[in-house]
């Protein structure tokens, strides 16, 4: 079993990474590895998001509390936040990457949740499926809908789905 190694928060703030990583209570936490499958769907949601005059940001570091760091792979705004935003975006996407564990993107959901994120989604390249997490559960949906502002469908997002 590997050895946790606690680091202060000024180090991790300070410190760049090849692949940028989060601040989980004092622990620097390696994230899933994402793939051209990946990539193509942060890009299609933070262009569907932006057409719908949202402002959407891949990968941007979010100060959920004190000292806990997360990065979603989309996070969606009605206005253009801080540089570190320490407020809930209107919707966070995690994309599935190969080798994600299940108990951890649910443990990231969770603190989404906390955070008072309103819109938390899910959508699994490789299952081609879309969830949304609510109230301690994710549950599997044909559309992902902000409010009647954007919405995504397993087509514009699995273009090759039936």
């Amino acid at each position: 079993m590997a050895t946790k190694v606690m680091v202060p928060l000024a180090d991790y703030l300070s410190t760049s990474y090849e692949h940028d990583r989060e601040y989980v209570h004092g622990e620097v936490v390696e994230r899933g590895m994402p793939n051209r499958d990946h990539s193509e769907i942060q890009t299609e949601i933070w262009l569907r998001a932006k057409n719908a005059g949202l402002f959407a940001y891949v990968e941007l570091r979010h100060r959920l509390h004190g000292d806990l760091y997360r990065i979603p792979d989309v996070a969606i705004f009605a206005e253009r936040p801080a540089q570190v935003p320490s407020d809930p975006p209107l919707a966070v996407v995690e994309v599935v990457s190969p080798g994600d564990g299940h108990s951890e993107l649910k443990a990231k959901l969770r603190e989404y949740q906390e955070f008072g994120v309103p819109h938390i989604w899910v959508v699994d390249p490789q299952d081609q499926t879309l969830s949304t997490f609510q109230a301690g559960r994710l549950t599997e949906v044909t559309q992902l809908d902000l409010d009647g502002r954007l919405q995504l469908t397993r087509h514009d997002l699995f273009p090759k789905a039936a």
